[in-house]
């Protein structure tokens, strides 16, 4: 997928409202990172 976000405080709860909003998934939550699916 591409890359559409890094996020340096890996908020889960933010990246929940990403997937749930744009229907991403979150490859790792550890390094915040976002991908396009």
């Amino acid at each position: 997928g591409d890359l559409v976000g890094v996020f340096a405080d890996g908020n889960k709860e933010y990246f929940q409202f990403i997937i749930k909003d744009l229907g991403q998934t979150v490859q790792d939550w550890q390094s915040g990172i976002a991908v396009r699916t």
